[in-house]
């Protein structure tokens, strides 16, 4: 009887291991919001000298504007003119926080560069 139940136990851990292991092996989306604010903010900092306390403002207004892109491309109940409306609100917006957090020279090269 001591023999069976330490099989039974030695096979549970088994089992609940190899799903620990498979757990952890899989991969996390690129399409994310801040996996996507992340390349940008990469992209942008190879280009434009930036701060950390720059790199990480501009890390969150990427973030909030891609959570606002997948919000607007759920949305069901929006015509074409509406999405561009909102989209175009977005990127407003995103302009107004790099400015404040970029210097003006910085600014405009981003402006030139990346916006689109």
């Amino acid at each position: 009887m001591k023999n069976i139940v330490n099989k039974i136990i030695v096979v549970f851990f088994l089992f609940f291991g190899m799903n620990f292991i498979y757990a952890q092996g899989l991969e996390v989306s690129n399409d994310r919001p801040e996996a996507i604010a992340k390349q940008q903010v990469t992209l942008i900092a190879e280009q434009i000298e930036l701060t950390g306390d720059q790199q990480r403002a501009l890390f969150r207004a990427y973030v909030k504007r891609e959570v606002g892109i997948k919000k607007i491309a759920m949305a069901k109940d929006m015509d074409e003119s509406t999405q561009l409306e909102h989209l175009q609100e977005l990127d407003k917006v995103l302009e107004k926080a790099v400015e404040k957090e970029l210097s003006a020279e910085q600014f405009e090269k981003w402006k030139n560069i990346f916006l689109k």
